[in-house]
């Protein structure tokens, strides 16, 4: 029985190479298809306005479907896949021309190249460093430090980039602007520096980039006006860290070879082969040991200026993580009716607060980059990789909740109790929809649409039809169709408590990553400097921002349910398809 199978490649990441369209009317359609497919724009605190819930499961237009046919139509999807197989993504991939492999700003016809925006045509890395240390102009602006600091790691090495913010901040001193305005600019670089230390620690582990920064923190001191976010940045390096990106994107021990992103600096055949992961030269070995060192700083963090400071962060990240670690499977019960029997009797909705419980825990555990490391990552070594456990265990878990549902329903062999069971599930649902919990929605109705599952139509008849018209709706708003659309719309407005349909965000990355190129130099001058393809990284950016937001706003204290959790966690489940009817 396969627990997952959407197959949701993302279509607007596909460029049409048909004679007739012209590359202006190309950009224009992709532009409309980023906008309704694209998961939500992230919006900042003060702009969101309070919404309980989304009525996009009332309101998606279209001729109404039988429960038949929809599930029909699922479970043919659900047979062939397992969840989350990205290598339907390579398959597809390597089955299509190049034309059709990347965004539609890397096809750079020579005519008409000069009248491309710059944004087209790719920037330099000095180009997007200006981008990270200017005034935010807008929304998109407001999430570029977000998404810069999550995804340079591909095409650029710490050591790279304190030294250009630095140098930023030394030239500063010595412009004519007033001081008031070089003084605003200057603590602007700081709060972003500030943002960067907190956030990703393990950006600081090689030695020479942390000793660089905190010799920066350290002169600053001095000046009144700098003192406390001086101290604040010192404090954030007083943390014990290890660099968990050394094995995917570039580390500071490519600096040495000289090789650098700058204005002045191109892209040699070698890069253009695996250019996210050879455009320093010289990558750290497969299987080199993350480094770990210990702050040398004399003081700890001196205050809070604008972010939560490491040492908490990583507290509340570890704490998420250790209670994570208690909801990994141990079965030892074999599945009788008095199982059966005490998950009927347990409440619908002390179910769904325990699902959420649970799944609350495990997304707070997950850290930013570590989607992005997860598509990072050969799916050969996956499994091996430390920094990888917090997703992999969100997606064992997912896995896990989908077969126990199956098992649940299919333990009887009379319809008329297996329809009690399907019926409990479909309640479950409903009010995991209520709490906003998308994740375990999701894993509940791939049990419900699995293939053992879809071959019960006595059952399926003998299912309370008001329960049945309910379902439906939640088919329908984390269906497939239109690039899950439905399921977008509700993400977006849904603003507070809220929990990600996980597999389709890791599916956006992993379609994103790999169906655009990174650098875009060949494609306009293979002389100039290495121009970057940000349109890629912005695309790349709204998923993790918005897991980014998601993660800000916590549940409220959930009743628990541990009986509840013993029976999801502790019963011998059947993972086959052949599951006997």
């Amino acid at each position: 029985m396969k627990a997952w199978g959407y197959d949701c490649v993302v279509p607007h990441l596909v460029r049409s190479t048909h004679a007739d369209h012209s590359p202006f009317t190309d950009q224009a359609k992709f532009a409309a298809a980023r906008r309704r497919a694209n998961t939500s724009a992230v919006r900042g605190t003060l702009e969101r306005v309070p919404h309980a819930r989304a009525n996009s499961e009332y309101s998606i237009p279209g001729p109404r479907l039988s429960g038949s046919t929809l599930m029909s139509g699922y479970a043919s999807s659900i047979s062939q896949h397992s969840f989350l197989n990205m290598d339907d993504v390579h398959h597809r991939k390597a089955s299509l021309p190049e034309s059709e492999l990347d965004y539609a700003p890397s096809v750079i016809d020579e005519n008409i190249a000069p009248d491309i925006p710059n944004g087209e045509l790719g920037y330099t890395f000095d180009q997007l460093v200006d981008k990270l240390l200017s005034q935010p102009l807008s929304k998109t602006d407001s999430k570029f430090v977000a998404i810069f600091l999550a995804l340079y790691r591909v095409f650029a090495a710490p050591l790279q980039l304190v030294d250009a913010i630095l140098l930023r901040f030394d030239n500063l001193r010595g412009s004519s602007q007033p001081p008031l305005i070089t003084t605003r600019h200057q603590q602007r670089y700081l709060s972003v520096l500030d943002q960067w230390v907190s956030t990703y620690p393990g950006d600081f582990a090689n030695k020479a980039t942390r000793q660089r920064l905190y010799n920066f923190a350290n002169s600053l001191l001095s000046i009144s006006i700098f003192s406390i976010a001086a101290k604040e940045i010192s404090g954030h390096l007083d943390v014990e860290a290890e660099d968990d990106d050394a094995d995917w994107g570039l580390s500071d021990d490519n600096v040495k070879s000289g090789r650098v992103l700058s204005s002045s600096s191109t892209i040699g055949d070698e890069t253009e082969a695996n250019p996210s992961r050879t455009s320093c030269t010289a990558l750290q070995k497969e299987g080199q040991s993350p480094t770990s060192i210990k702050s040398r700083s004399p003081g700890g963090s001196a205050g809070n200026i604008n972010f939560t400071p490491t040492h908490t962060l990583i507290h509340i990240i570890e704490s998420a993580a250790t209670q994570a670690r208690s909801f990994i499977p141990h079965p030892r019960i074999v599945l009788s009716k008095t199982q059966w029997r005490s998950l009927l009797e347990q409440s619908d909705e002390s179910i769904a607060k325990e699902l959420t419980h649970m799944d609350w825990i495990m997304f707070s555990s997950i850290r930013p980059r570590d989607l992005v490391r997860h598509v990072s990552v050969p799916t050969a070594r996956k499994m091996q990789t430390k920094s990888l456990e917090n997703v992999n265990r969100a997606i064992e878990h997912f896995n896990h909740l989908a077969y126990w549902v199956a098992n649940f329903i299919i333990f009887r062999d009379k319809p008329k109790h297996r329809a009690l069971m399907m019926e409990k599930f479909m309640r479950v649902a409903r009010k995991l929809r209520e709490y906003n919990n998308y994740n375990s929605l999701g894993a509940i109705l791939a049990g419900l649409q699995s293939t053992p599952i879809h071959r019960l139509l006595q059952t399926r008849d003998l299912v309370n039809p008001s329960i049945q018209k309910d379902y439906l709706k939640l088919e329908i708003l984390m269906g497939t169709g239109k690039s899950h659309f439905a399921y977008r719309l509700a993400w977006e407005n849904s603003s507070i408590e809220r929990i990600p349909y996980i597999p389709l965000h890791l599916r956006d990355l992993m379609s994103a990553s790999q169906g655009n190129r990174t650098f875009l130099t060949e494609l306009v001058d293979p002389d100039g400097p290495v121009r970057i393809n940000w349109k890629k990284f912005e695309i790349m950016g709204e998923v993790v921002v918005g897991i980014q937001r998601a993660q800000e706003v916590p549940y409220p204290k959930l009743e628990r349910n541990e009986e509840a959790k013993s029976l999801l966690l502790e019963c011998k489940l059947v993972k086959d398809d052949d599951v006997r009817l």
